[in-house]
């Protein structure tokens, strides 16, 4: 048998432990009410918007009842400008009424059918919209400019 020795010197300092890197936290996903009558649209938008937690309402009356009856909260709202019945319009002006802040994160989204009014609408300067058929990585830039305008509750 052989015998092996090894005698190592000695550090002049003391070696630091290594340090250890807090574990990247990763941010929420963003939370994205999509309100459209056409369900091929809520469909299509779903799956654009992947990477998102996103719930659907078609049409005024399921977006009031997740909104204002329900109470859920959303980082963002993408809602059809034209829709039978109230439009876009209208329900902007519910959300106003209710929740000032969200308002504020509300993008509308427009195939480019308009009406004087919501031509009007559109003018304004605290507006966001984007036109049908959606780009997703302008939509994505849009959203996030959208959730970075006003506070978000967090259920």
């Amino acid at each position: 048998g052989t015998t092996a020795r090894v005698w190592l010197p000695g550090a002049a300092q003391a070696v630091p432990p290594p340090r250890v890197l807090p574990t990247a936290i990763e941010p929420p996903r963003l939370r994205v009410l999509v309100i459209d009558d056409d369900v091929r649209v809520l469909r299509v938008t779903a799956r654009m918007l992947h990477e998102c937690d996103v719930a659907l309402a078609d049409g005024y009356q399921a977006a009031v009842e997740r909104l204002c009856v329900a109470r859920e909260a959303y980082d963002v709202v993408l809602c059809d400008l034209m829709m039978p019945g109230i439009s876009g319009i209208g329900l902007a002006e519910e959300v106003l009424r209710r929740d000032p802040a969200l308002r504020e994160r509300m993008v509308f989204m427009t195939g480019g059918a308009v009406t004087p009014s919501s031509e009007s609408f559109l003018a304004r300067g605290d507006v966001i919209c984007v036109t049908k058929p959606l780009d997703m990585r302008n939509l994505l830039r849009l959203l996030g400019e959208a959730r970075n305008r006003g506070p978000v509750a967090r259920p």
